[in-house]
């Protein structure tokens, strides 16, 4: 990146910082070349694409700051997260799992695959992922959360049941686990306790 670059990408992050998006657009637009060498400007621009809710233009700037460094992390990451966001989960994985070879012990990337395997149904292998993020980082409740739905669809409600009550251990305000919670002790047959549920007043349930 040679000094010029430096100035009006220094300008635009400036700008994204200020919150002043839409001219930093336009520095984007004015001086990004088609050649250009930098996957730090590539990535920084798909970010700000990303913000706007422009995900197609996103994936296409974090695809090309990886094709100039094939194992830069975050941008291989922020292209899976920006896939499984527009449903592509398949292409997702992929390059998450590109992004773990860089790097084993990204939990974001571990997460986020996990994440993709359950929208893909693919509970099991999706509890693997999980269970590897938790591993690092065991007090991600959203982590947690996951799982505990990753269980309840492979049928093992009682594990499912002990990871949302320690969720709303965490966060007694989870609307989303009392609902999964509910619907898990529907699936029992216990519908007393599923409506108890429904109301946010169950009780932790006994081992």
């Amino acid at each position: 990146m040679d000094m010029e670059q430096k100035d009006w990408f220094a300008r635009a992050r400036e700008l994204v910082r200020a919150g002043r998006r839409d001219e930093a657009i336009r520095m984007f637009e004015e001086n990004l070349s088609p050649g250009e060498t930098s996957p730090d400007i590539w990535e920084t621009a798909g970010d700000i694409w990303y913000d706007l809710g422009r995900h197609d233009q996103a994936v296409g700037y974090y695809t090309k700051a990886i094709e100039i460094d094939p194992k830069r992390v975050s941008a291989l990451f922020r292209l899976g997260y920006t896939l499984r966001k527009v449903m592509r989960y398949e292409e997702s994985i992929t390059v998450l799992d590109r992004a773990l070879a860089v790097d084993p012990g990204y939990t974001y990337a571990l997460s986020n695959k996990g994440y993709a395997l359950i929208a893909l149904k693919r509970y099991d292998e999706a509890i693997v992922a999980l269970d590897l993020s938790l591993a690092i980082n065991p007090r991600d409740i959203k982590v947690l959360a996951s799982k505990g739905i990753a269980l309840r669809e492979t049928g093992r409600f009682d594990e499912a049941l002990r990871i949302f009550d320690r969720v709303l251990a965490v966060n007694p305000i989870n609307s989303f686990v009392y609902l999964a919670k509910a619907d898990t002790l529907k699936r029992m047959g216990r519908d007393q306790e599923a409506k108890a549920c429904l109301l946010h007043s169950c009780a932790p349930v006994k081992e």
